[in-house]
């Protein structure tokens, strides 16, 4: 009934004696379930005081906490924000000296590296990345073998000649296979151009659905000194680079440390271009 009806109903009530006992009834049973309800709403609201009561110390400490931990979330949110961007930065400057993420390490790790490169302690993160990338030596092989079978026996042939120390040959079977992998997974190469991009980079583009999935991918989808064309390797150039190691430019390139930073690529290409392995790092973590 709304109120145009009630007030209809209350108009008539004072003008036909039926309408006011009909209204009446009403009330009477309106105070009669009130007054059986009443204990049960008193009862109710009684439980609810005393349990009110009860836990209202522990409200006291939830606002107190929240008081205290509200500007470090601030601070949390904050730094989640900055992560994707100082995390390619991270992986960027790792690039630059030619090596290469591998999601074994802890996510701290680049930015620990890359610090230490840029206050000067480079030997020492080199030998760090050597000896990182020479224990995973065998689970690095067993891995991409098994996310790529048909290259396995060629990839056997290369981590052998690593071992061996025959360097001059275990490099240029890692670059053209790391070629080869991103030509498998994406139908582009890595180390042919195009806009001035690796031709692999329009396909990462399409994995990289977040800012740290996009962070991560990013030595795949910008030129590093591995892949640095003629204008970008000036008097002095040392970097690792496929085309002077392909096409005999240069002779100086079988080293062991130039051979774990081949398969640090080859490592880094594998894991980013399987899907179930860019599932790890869909949720992003906070920063270091």
């Amino acid at each position: 009934m709304d109120k145009n009806q009630l007030n209809q109903f209350l108009l008539k009530a004072q003008q036909d004696p039926e309408t006011a006992k009909q209204l009446a009834e009403i009330m009477k049973r309106v105070v009669e379930a009130y007054d059986r309800a009443r204990p049960a709403v008193q009862l109710v609201a009684e439980r609810f005081a005393a349990m009110l009561e009860k836990i209202r110390p522990a409200l006291q400490e939830l606002q107190k906490w929240w008081i205290e931990f509200h500007p470090n979330l601030v601070r949390l949110v904050e730094a989640a924000k900055a992560m994707p961007p100082a995390y390619r930065k991270a992986l960027m400057e790792l690039g630059q000296r030619g090596w290469y993420l591998d999601g074994e390490m802890a996510l701290s790790t680049p930015f620990e590296f890359a610090r230490a490169i840029s206050e000067g302690r480079i030997e020492e993160t080199e030998v760090a990345l050597e000896d990182h990338f020479t224990t995973r030596l065998d689970a690095i092989e067993s891995e991409i073998a098994t996310a790529f079978p048909s290259r396995a026996r060629i990839l056997a042939a290369a981590f052998r000649a690593h071992k061996d120390g025959l360097y001059a040959c275990s490099i240029p079977v890692f670059l053209t296979q790391m070629d080869g992998i991103c030509m498998e997974v994406g139908n582009k190469y890595f180390f042919i151009k195009e806009n001035k991009r690796p031709g692999i980079a329009g396909h990462v583009d399409q994995l990289s659905d977040n800012p740290l999935t996009a962070a991560m991918l990013a030595p795949l989808t910008e030129i590093l000194p591995i892949s640095a064309g003629p204008e970008a390797r000036g008097p002095g150039f040392w970097q690792l680079n496929r085309h002077t190691v392909i096409h005999g430019e240069s002779v100086d390139y079988d080293t062991r440390r130039n051979s774990l930073r081949a398969i640090s690529l080859i490592n880094y290409v594998s894991q980013m271009l399987s899907q179930p392995k860019l599932a790890l790092i869909q949720a992003p973590p906070s920063s270091p």
